[in-house]
């Protein structure tokens, strides 16, 4: 991150509640996820790969499966 943007963000920092920041924070990881699960699937051609990298984010968010 920009040095330059730093005092902004502890400006905003401190006017937030606790809820606040979990809803921030929340929303930027899902923003995050949906941002590499759409550059998957419209920059890798080969469907196949883009499916099992698709279950494979999922698998990393979600619950561990026993094999």
């Amino acid at each position: 991150m920009n040095a330059d943007h730093r005092p902004c963000l502890h400006a905003i920092n401190a006017s937030l509640t606790p809820l606040d920041r979990v809803i921030f924070v929340m929303s930027q990881f899902l923003a995050r996820s949906a941002k590499a699960w759409i550059e998957i699937v419209f920059r890798v051609k080969d469907k196949e790969f883009a499916a099992s990298e698709l279950a494979a984010m999922r698998g990393a968010v979600g619950p561990k499966s026993v094999r």
